[in-house]
């Protein structure tokens, strides 16, 4: 069924539904809205790596030979190395970044009353969930290990999202039902006033067997089983 969120559902159909199926309250949800983005923020990184080695003269030992002109054996072992290794370096490149995967969605659902039509209760939630991971590329040449991108799917966020509102949605549910039987009561009471008796002798019952199937005894059921007794004697 496609009902809206707001407003009334026709009430011969859901009279009619909840007696053939047994149904006391329809639960009806929608979703208003849902998305999920991957967004990638990609870089760069420069680093300098020593590739090679070079011989060349050794300006100390040069400096040495200006004030040894005329070196002896002696000299000469004090003497620095004549040529030295330096070290040749070169500049490499490698990707990086960061990905963002970004789930959104909007649930409106509703309580709607088999007896009246109406709605119960109605509410909308929310949520956003956010993934998201660094990775680079490798570079053998320096000795860097490729960070591959580890992220699920931008399907596979959107679920776990919605499972996560979508519990949400039926603890919220559950905490109108835990209370049913004053639903069911308060409800009654209306249909007395609207001298619909039948309607309210049901109301009534399910409030007494609400309380039964829980295994308590409260006020409502002394009171409801009064109020049957009541009209009964006045039908």
């Amino acid at each position: 069924m496609q009902l809206g969120q707001t407003g009334l559902v026709d009430i011969d159909t859901a009279k009619r539904v909840g007696k053939m199926r047994g149904i006391d309250t329809f639960i009806l949800g929608n979703v208003l809205h849902f998305y999920s983005k991957r967004k990638n923020y990609p870089s760069t990184n420069t680093v300098r790596v020593q590739i090679d080695t070079r011989t060349e003269s050794n300006p100390d030992f040069e400096r040495w030979r200006i004030m040894h002109p005329h070196p002896d054996e002696e000299d000469m072992k004090t003497a620095p190395p004549m040529k030295i290794e330096k070290p040749v370096y070169q500049l490499f490149t490698y990707e990086t970044g960061t990905t963002k995967i970004i789930s959104f969605i909007e649930i409106a659902y509703k309580l709607v009353d088999t007896m009246t039509g109406e709605n119960i209760f109605a509410n909308t939630i929310s949520g956003k969930l956010e993934k998201q991971d660094d990775y680079h590329h490798g570079l053998p040449a320096a000795n860097i290990k490729e960070d591959p991108l580890e992220l699920p799917t931008e399907l596979e966020v959107l679920d776990e999202l919605t499972n996560q509102k979508v519990s949400e949605v039926g603890l919220s549910i559950l905490k109108r039902f835990q209370s049913l039987e004053l639903v069911y009561f308060n409800e009654a009471e209306k249909q007395l006033k609207r001298r619909r008796y039948e309607d309210a002798i049901e109301g009534y019952t399910d409030a007494i067997f609400d309380e039964r199937l829980k295994g308590i005894s409260s006020p409502i059921s002394k009171k409801s089983a009064e109020m049957i007794a009541k009209i009964t004697q006045n039908m």
